[in-house]
């Protein structure tokens, strides 16, 4: 779903991006599931979940005038 060459930053240092497998093989339990992400051609839903905190969030972007804005997003905990 998101490419490898995808640059994503915490903190001032690059995320990693693994597939199942590869968590599986390096013993990473502490991640981010990616678990929707839809993009179409004015809207992108998404869904999140840190599964070791039992949270996560949801949520819409629209593209206005060329931007994408945060349309309605919703965070949570169990």
């Amino acid at each position: 779903m998101i490419k490898k060459t995808f640059n994503l930053y915490k903190f001032g240092q690059k995320v990693r991006i693994l597939s199942t497998l590869e968590l599986k093989k390096e013993g990473i339990n502490d991640y981010v599931v990616i678990d929707k992400l839809e993009v179409k051609k004015d809207t992108t839903d998404f869904e999140i979940s840190y599964k070791i905190e039992g949270a996560g969030s949801g949520g819409k972007f629209v593209k206005e005038n060329g931007e994408w804005k945060v349309l309605d997003y919703s965070v949570w905990e169990n």
